[in-house]
């Protein structure tokens, strides 16, 4: 070999090398910081049955962990491939779902309950609430935030398939005495979600599992989302609910009894892994930063009018019962969001400490 093609070959397997290396770095670089010690201080301090978190900045994810148990007293550890129920934060995901159904010209922030479900009966006071109203809590729909026998007692009258159940149910709220006069004032409601689901579903001849399924999961590759409890006969081995009590947190029975409340899944039944979670916080960081990939522009401006204030910079959209926990929260100015789920209830401060000490690490433009 003369020292030319010496040369050559040389440099060749250098610069090859080099490229290795490179590509080694970069996988470095790209590999997710490990916040499990962090989550394994908050969850001893609180102290919770088991969490997990992911941080996102743009939509790579660069950091995750997880901490504790799937049931309190015994050892599986929570994975990150876990599901847990995120509670209301369905409520934006739903939000997304009509927004995509409005951008099909199946209905309009504008369309009233009047126009969206004209064979149902209901008071003069409904006829002229707006989809936008019903999305916002401004529509005068009683709260059903509380649920039992003596206080939603329809709920537990309810009969049929769950397609059945929720029409009765709308059709039952529909003709309740507004909490206040619709347009007045925001009073936060679940029943306003059911409302606007079965608006939705009536527009588009899908049910709203179909819609979220085929308008939310699948563009956004969520892969591990489903609806309703993430443990089942058919997934034993999910985190089990934990409701907190004088001597902390007890797991639910082995088998839950049936849902009264399933009529209102479109305001909370929705659960996902901790990664797919991370991926909706990151979808609503690119929205809030006027990059919105799903909706149109003009219905993506809209939507960020109407729910300003929420998942604003540095606020969480926080979702719960007495038996889980959920919550992310956007830094648009920084371009980084954060999500964390919790297999136990009352942990909103939990979810808090980790946001603020991701905040302190990842919140830098240049981190």
């Amino acid at each position: 070999m003369n020292r030319r093609n010496f040369m050559q070959s040389t440099g060749l397997a250098v610069l090859a090398a080099c490229g290795r290396l490179a590509a080694v770095v970069s996988a470095e670089q790209r590999a997710p910081k490990d916040l499990s010690d962090l989550l394994e201080g908050t969850r001893k301090e609180h102290p919770l049955p088991g969490m997990a978190a992911a941080v996102v900045r743009g939509d790579q994810v660069v950091a995750e962990g997880v901490a504790g148990v799937r049931q309190v007293g015994a050892d599986d550890r929570i994975t990150l491939e876990d599901r847990f129920p995120i509670g209301s934060c369905t409520k934006r995901l739903t939000a997304l779902m009509i927004g995509r159904v409005i951008d099909a010209d199946k209905l309009s922030f504008e369309t009233t309950l009047a126009d969206a479900l004209p064979d149902v009966r209901m008071r003069d006071d409904y006829r002229q609430v707006t989809i936008a109203q019903l999305l916002t809590f401004t529509g005068g729909i009683r709260p059903y935030t509380q649920i039992g026998p003596r206080s939603t007692p329809i709920l537990f009258e309810l009969k049929g398939s769950a397609a059945e159940r929720q029409e009765q149910f709308v059709r039952h709220v529909l003709q309740e005495e507004p909490v206040v006069k619709p347009g007045t004032q925001r009073t936060y409601s679940n029943a306003s979600y059911a409302v606007a689901v079965l608006a939705a579903s009536r527009r588009t001849g899908r049910g709203w599992e179909a819609l979220l399924e085929e308008e939310v999961f699948r563009p956004l590759r969520l892969s591990r989302a489903g609806f309703g409890r993430p443990r089942s006969k058919e997934r034993p081995h999910e985190p089990w609910l934990h409701r907190k009590g004088e001597r902390g947190y007890e797991p639910e029975p082995q088998e839950p009894p049936a849902d009264p409340a399933a009529v209102l899944a479109g305001a909370g039944g929705v659960h996902c892994s901790i990664r797919d979670f991370a991926r909706f916080a990151s979808y609503e960081l690119s929205a809030a930063r006027g990059k919105d990939p799903l909706r149109k522009p003009a219905t993506a401006r809209r939507w960020q009018e109407l729910s300003q204030g929420e998942a604003s910079e540095g606020r969480p959209v926080f979702g719960g019962t007495p038996w889980l926990t959920a919550g992310y929260v956007l830094w648009p100015s920084k371009g980084l969001a954060a999500a964390v789920t919790v297999n136990g209830g009352s942990a909103a401060d939990a979810c808090k400490a980790v946001f603020k000490a991701v905040e302190d690490r990842y919140g830098g433009s240049d981190r």
